[in-house]
């Protein structure tokens, strides 16, 4: 299954908590919080997504 549903599912929360930020600010905070993993990534882009 793709990552990218759940992905846009994270960034739609934290858009929701913080309505006035830019869609720059949610992906460098998706970013920022992404878990490494050991696939590459061009698998996995940055890590596994993970967001407070």
């Amino acid at each position: 299954m793709a990552p990218t549903p759940f992905v846009a599912s994270m960034a739609a929360l934290l858009w929701e908590k913080y309505p006035n930020v830019t869609g720059n600010a949610i992906w460098k905070k998706l970013v920022a919080e992404a878990r490494a993993s050991d696939l590459r990534t061009s698998d996995a882009g940055a890590g596994i997504a993970f967001v407070t």
